[in-house]
């Protein structure tokens, strides 16, 4: 019997790995590297989503109470009860509109929408990519 182990251990010391392994070692560590920095970035942005998306309902509030504040909802519902007038004098009339318009609160809500969206897009693409670079796909 020890003839037999002995001479299977020889083959075993004997026995070099396949020429490929370390290649496909290397392949799949930097697989796991890109996987780690895809991780950290996905928490990253799921971060920056969560305060995007505080942030939006004072700035909606902000926005609702502006608008409400500078009579730009009363003169847009004039257009509603008088077309005839605020056809005749659209000119003054998209000027008051335009005046009464509460745009550093329009452009903060703007530009928050836009941030979220653009979040959600650059999630969704890490997601894929997670995916992809994942050793079950």
């Amino acid at each position: 019997m020890t003839l037999k182990s002995n001479k299977l251990l020889q083959k075993m010391l004997v026995e070099q790995p396949p020429a490929e392994l370390f290649d496909l070692v290397m392949v799949r560590l930097s697989q796991e590297q890109k996987i780690v920095l895809i991780k950290k970035r996905l928490a990253y942005l799921s971060i920056f989503l969560v305060i995007a998306t505080v942030a939006f309902f004072p700035a909606i509030v902000s926005l609702k109470n502006e608008i409400i504040n500078s009579g730009f909802g009363q003169y847009l519902i004039l257009i509603f009860y008088d077309f005839k007038t605020t056809l005749t004098y659209w000119q003054d009339y998209s000027l008051s509109l335009l005046e009464t318009l509460p745009a550093i609160s329009l452009a903060a809500s703007l530009l928050i929408i836009l941030t979220i969206l653009a979040l959600i897009r650059s999630i969704s693409r890490y997601t894929q990519m997670l995916i992809k670079l994942s050793p079950n796909h």
